[in-house]
């Protein structure tokens, strides 16, 4: 993609959260709604800033790319974690079922990332 189209993306990106902060401002949002709005602005937010500090000298950012790199996984874990408990809390309150369009590849997913957090703790 051009530096001018992502240019206008993000122009747009920018126009949307603008127009969401503005319904988010009403108090007519439910928590669930405002909590995923969260995950997703931060998960942004500290995306570009490691691939920030990953392409700026140390001296600049003081902190080197390698630091900003785990940084980031260990926020992409926390996120993790948070998305995991609502999706548990969304199978309990019956808002995801067995017909859910994604819940089998979300199994699968889980199933792999299982076996390899299992595998860092018992090779640790």
């Amino acid at each position: 993609m051009s530096k001018a189209g992502l240019g206008t993306r993000v122009y747009q990106i920018k126009a949307e959260l603008e127009e969401i902060e503005g319904e988010l401002a009403t108090g007519s949002v439910s928590r669930d709604v405002l909590g995923d709005f969260k995950m997703a602005v931060d998960h942004i937010r500290l995306s570009v800033w490691a691939i920030l500090a990953a392409e700026q000298p140390d001296q600049q950012r003081g902190l080197p790319a390698a630091d900003a790199k785990v940084m980031l996984a260990e926020f992409r874990l926390a996120r993790a974690n948070e998305i995991c408990r609502n999706v548990l809390a969304d199978i309990d309150a019956r808002a995801i079922g067995a017909e859910s369009p994604d819940v089998e590849r979300f199994l699968t997913t889980l199933e792999e990332t299982t076996e390899r957090v299992a595998d860092l703790i018992n090779t640790a």
